[in-house]
This record gives C-alpha cells, structure tokens and sequence, in this order.
C-alpha cells in the first residue's frame, strides 16, 4: 500500500515536539528560553525530518546527520554554549529529554484521538478537515499555553528566593521590612566603592528620632530613561536579612539611598538590595 505524505503537517507536528525539547533542555539546565530561537532551531529540526521523509536516504547517514549534525545545531541555535563542555552538557541532556519524552509522545501519537487523527493525515489516510484543524491548533495552543505558564511559575519561583525581610537596626530602633535582590542595581558609593541599597524615605525617618539621626551623604546616579543626579544616602549600624528557610544574614553599617515615595505600588516592598548583596547562610558582610 502506496501512502502519500503531507509534508506541512509532519512539519508542523515535529516543530511543536522539537520546541517542546528544546524548551525542556533550556528549563533543565537553567537557561534563558529565547522563543525565536527555540522556533528556529524547532524548525530545523521538523525541516530535516520532511527531508527524510519525502527522499530515501542511507541509513547510517539518516541516523548519524539526525543524531550528530541536526541535534547539534539545534543546540547551537536554541542554547548558544559558549564553550565546547556546555555544548557537550546540553547535547546530552537533549538526549535524556528526548528519550524520557518519547514514552510521553508515544502515548499521544498512538494511543489518543488526536494522535491518530494526526497520525492518518500525515500518511495521507484522512484529509484535513475543520475539526481537525481545531484538534491541531487547539494542541498547539494547549502547548504554548503551558510553556508559558511553567516560565511564569519559574520566574515568580526565582523572585521568592531574592525576596527578604530585612530587619534595620539605628541606635535603639529597629525596623522591619520587605526587600529584593534586584539585579538591575549596582549603585555604589564613588570613594569608597561601598554598595548602596535603596530604601523608602518614610521607612528610613521611622529608624531617627531627633536626638538620633544618621549622617547622610549625597551618592551620584544614573538611571536608564533618566537623567544623572543626587541621591541623599544614610548609614545605618546593621541590617540583617531573613530568607524564606529562616536562614539570617547580617550586613554591618550597610549604606541606603532614599527614595521618596513608594517603589512599588501595592507596597509589596520597600526596600531593594543591590545586585552585589551577599546571601550565605549565617554569613556576614
């Protein structure tokens, strides 16, 4: 029996399977997940399996292209490993992703509905219609839609381990308040070269009273989108900062810039600590 394939659909099918493993390589290891990348790689990947596909290649030369040369430039494209040991990590754990996967698109290819649809259009037994159109898209969707979800859940995962609750310390006052480990601050004092943390006024005037109050300074800044300017910054005698696992690190004479107002608009935070912030447990700075 004669079978005729449709190359756009074994196309489309192998680029959704390949981004998803791609996609898993990345969030395995760590990695930024770039969509254009990911897609293109994808798309190099589904490319070479219509090629095989449609022409009748050598086996060791199907084998060794697809596991050797397309697996690798897949990699290239979607991860960029900068030296010849990432290269060699990532290919590996694409291997691991792709053998621990296949059991899972096994599952959906042979033994569910859409698997099979699929499965008979690609082989030409069934022709695209309208509800399938919908079982392809609506698979595609279900897919991004997941990904997407899991980076999400991932980002807010990272952001929980930067966040703190730092506690301020000025002669007999102390003050409690949330903070994060932004990455985007490096401000530092000029002469000393110390770092400097951004804290919100009212919360700094709550630490003085008016026999007690900090020597302030001024610390230049420059902000993206903004011009140079001042910045009023005090000195404190010690901060300690309590992570989410209760483990407490203690920051002796820390520097604070002030800034008037709110740094975020549901008060989730008043306080960020700069990106050079040293977080061992029980450590101090």
């Amino acid at each position: 029996m004669q079978y005729t394939v449709y190359v756009d659909v074994l196309f489309l099918v192998n680029w959704v399977m390949d981004y998803v493993l791609l996609w898993a390589v990345c969030a395995v290891m760590g990695l930024q997940r770039k969509k254009v990348r990911l897609g293109l790689a994808a798309a190099l990947g589904a490319g070479w399996v219509c090629v095989i596909a449609v022409f009748s290649l050598p086996y060791l030369i199907k084998e060794g292209v697809t596991w050797l040369g397309i697996s690798s430039l897949m990699i290239w494209i979607a991860c960029r490993p900068r030296k010849l040991s990432d290269f060699l990590n990532r290919i590996c754990v694409l291997y691991l992703v792709a053998f621990l996967a296949g059991g899972g698109l096994n599952l959906i290819y042979f033994h569910t509905s859409a698997g099979v649809y699929l499965k008979q259009v690609v082989l030409g037994i069934q022709k695209v219609n309208s509800s399938g159109v919908g079982v392809i898209l609506g698979s595609i969707a279900m897919i991004l839609t997941v990904t997407k979800m899991l980076d999400t859940m991932e980002k807010q995962k990272k952001r929980r381990k930067n966040r703190y609750v730092a506690e301020l310390y000025f002669g007999e006052r102390r003050v409690l308040v949330d903070g994060f480990i932004d990455t985007g601050n490096r401000l530092k004092e000029p002469i000393t070269g110390k770092i400097v943390h951004i804290l919100q006024e009212d919360v700094a005037a709550s630490l003085m009273s008016a026999e007690n109050k900090p020597m302030s300074f001024l610390v230049p800044y420059h902000a993206v989108g903004t011009e140079s300017g001042l910045l009023t910054a005090i000195r404190i005698d010690r901060m300690e900062l309590v992570a989410e696992d209760e483990s407490r690190t203690v920051i002796m004479r820390p520097l604070f810039g002030l800034y008037q107002g709110k740094l975020s608009s549901n008060d989730e935070y008043q306080l960020i600590l700069h990106a050079e912030t040293k977080t061992e447990q029980g450590g101090n700075v």
